[in-house]
């Protein structure tokens, strides 16, 4: 195991304090305790990360800790500093206190110095062309038009889906994902979404799957794999279920739950998010307009889709895999 201390800078409009205070093992650090290289190293990082923050004034949370390597001290360091973090907010209530993605990382046993470099939050300018003469509907556009009833609940769904992709945290990420499908697809307190997120993960059932031939689920299922994920995605959205209800119910947090489970709770949500959000806009555009016809015809959905069986094969399996892993 290697020795690190983690830095972590405040956003913006946070506490700035003048000497240090202790939250268990998280220090709240003034700016001018930074040596000189960690200054260096969290001002790279705050360029890289595209942050515009106060480097000279905002304060600090430091902590030590013990890992295998840099991604690991990472990944224990934000589960303290979260617990911290809310503390301090009691503490300076008038104040915004809400952690960063820059900071630096040191290596006490080399003496290296590296600046945290967050890739999850990676986004670009796009310049849009347009190579007609005449102006097209793009699908945002005929979304936004849709009046009927799967039409509203689509447009519910895909806020909920934006906002996961632009969340930062994976708890809050899973939990609003699971709220997408709940905007599509829940009609009472009896609705479940998990067939919802089988089928869309490759798993039809119920009335659904019989409207597919027999000859395409014999070709889904002669998948190594398959058989293995069926089993386990029982299971593991059950869980995300438990996760979603303790969550809004009993208030837990990120630091409650293991970074392997949110890694995988995580990946297999946004897999099935996309695919049924995908499946119910083809069927929009086919004229469907309530949540009751989908529900009854989107076994016949899958049936005409020609790339189901490879998606699932090639990128939803593999992509579950290395989760796991």
């Amino acid at each position: 195991m290697t020795n690190f201390v983690v830095i972590k800078i405040l956003n913006n409009q946070g506490a700035v304090v003048t000497q240090s205070k202790f939250y268990g093992p998280i220090e709240l650090r003034p700016a001018l305790k930074d040596f000189p290289r960690e200054s260096t190293a969290i001002e790279e990082s705050s360029k890289r990360n595209n942050e515009r923050l106060d480097i000279k004034i905002n304060s600090r949370l430091a902590c030590l800790v013990q890992a295998e390597d840099i991604n690991s001290a990472l990944e224990v360091s934000n589960k303290l500093f979260q617990d911290a973090t809310d503390c301090i907010a009691y503490d300076f209530s008038i104040a915004q206190i809400k952690l960063s993605r820059s900071g630096c990382i040191k290596n006490l046993d080399s003496d290296e110095v590296e600046p945290i470099i967050d890739f999850s939050e990676i986004n670009t300018t796009i310049f849009a062309n347009e190579s007609f003469p005449f102006p097209r509907f793009t699908d945002g556009q005929i979304i936004h038009s849709y009046k009927s009833e799967l039409g509203e609940r689509y447009r519910r769904a895909i806020h909920w889906h934006h906002n996961a992709l632009i969340e930062s945290q994976s708890h809050i990420k899973i939990l609003f994902f699971w709220f997408s499908f709940e905007a599509l697809f829940k009609q009472d307190e009896n609705d479940k979404m998990n067939p919802f997120i089988l089928s869309a993960l490759g798993y039809p059932s119920g009335k659904s799957s019989q409207l597919i031939p027999a000859s395409k689920l014999a070709t889904l299922s002669a998948h190594a794999s398959y058989f293995y994920w069926k089993r386990t995605l029982s299971s593991q959205i059950e869980k995300i279920r438990t996760f979603r209800n303790d969550s809004v119910h009993k208030g837990f947090r990120q630091s409650d739950f293991s970074s392997k489970d949110l890694n995988l709770y995580k990946t297999l949500m946004s897999l099935a998010a996309t695919r049924s959000q995908n499946q119910v806009n083809v069927a929009l555009k086919n004229g469907i307009s309530s949540v009751s016809e989908f529900k009854e015809y989107s076994g016949l959905l899958i049936s005409e889709n020609k790339n189901y069986i490879n998606d699932i094969h090639n990128t939803v399996f593999l992509m579950l895999n290395d989760a796991m892993h």
